[in-house]
């Protein structure tokens, strides 16, 4: 039986196509003027999930401090309080047969470290679907993709204000 090209092609796309999708909702928006002054001071991961994980929180805090490091470069020490409420990592069989994704939502506050004060107030949330055997390889280590994603999402959404 002789399968043509295009067919090949198109079952190749399947396996291997994602979609990832991320929200950002202000709940206390940054002041832009303040943005700048934005600096790393600390991060704080909670895992509120209900997933028992002994790594997620120390994973999540890597993760999203190396992303905040590159965008937070100001002169006003802030907390970024990242709060993970669901948290849910693909099925491995089930991605290399139908496709899955993992998932996560939570929430970051930023706190001015020298006053105390609430300086803004985000909920996050971010999906990555794939499928096939490069999907499966591309949803690995869920906790650290979804704390890289919000990390993207408080740089992006929250300091830049894009």
């Amino acid at each position: 039986m002789k399968i043509p090209g295009l067919s090949v092609a198109a079952i190749g796309t399947c396996l291997i196509a994602g979609c990832a999708s991320s929200t950002t909702e202000a709940v206390m928006r940054l002041d832009p003027a303040r943005a700048a002054s934005v600096g790393l001071g600390e991060v704080v991961v909670t895992n509120a999930s209900g997933v028992e994980s002994d790594t997620l929180v120390q994973t999540m805090t890597a993760a999203i401090r190396d992303k905040i490091e590159e965008c937070a470069t100001g002169n006003v020490p802030t907390r970024f309080e990242v709060t993970v409420t669901e948290m849910k990592g693909q099925n491995a069989a089930k991605t290399m047969l139908l496709g899955d994704s993992n998932r996560a939502r939570g929430s970051v506050k930023l706190i001015d470290m020298a006053s105390g004060a609430t300086i803004g107030d985000y909920d996050l949330n971010h999906s990555k679907g794939s499928g096939g055997i490069i999907g499966m390889i591309a949803l690995a280590d869920a906790e650290r993709n979804m704390g890289n994603a919000f990390g993207d999402q408080i740089c992006d959404k929250v300091i830049a204000g894009r």
